[in-house]
């Protein structure tokens, strides 16, 4: 399998942490998969937005998106793990 084949993979950051959590999961899945990580609303990159379910859901849709959409596996270690069902649901409705 290549990373043209392969699903894409959207890695998402814990309460207080950012997308740079996930440095070593990227560097060794890269080369066989398409992989993005994200910083969410109100951490990392994005630290001055503020949090709102919408607001990372949409983070996370655009991250699909950026590696070429289509069904891909959300992996995270999220407190607010209600991220994910919800971007399912959206994903869903494209």
């Amino acid at each position: 399998m290549t990373a043209v084949d392969a699903p894409p993979i959207v890695f998402v950051h814990g309460t207080r942490f950012s997308a740079g959590q996930w440095s070593p999961q990227l560097a060794a899945l890269r080369d066989e998969f398409p992989v993005a990580a994200v910083d969410l609303p109100g951490h990392g990159s994005r630290s001055a937005e503020a949090w709102s379910l919408k607001s990372a859901v949409e983070v996370i849709a655009d991250a699909v998106e950026s590696l070429g959409g289509g069904q891909a596996l959300v992996v995270g270690a999220l407190a607010r793990g209600h991220a994910h069902p919800a971007c399912d649901h959206y994903m869903k409705e494209m």
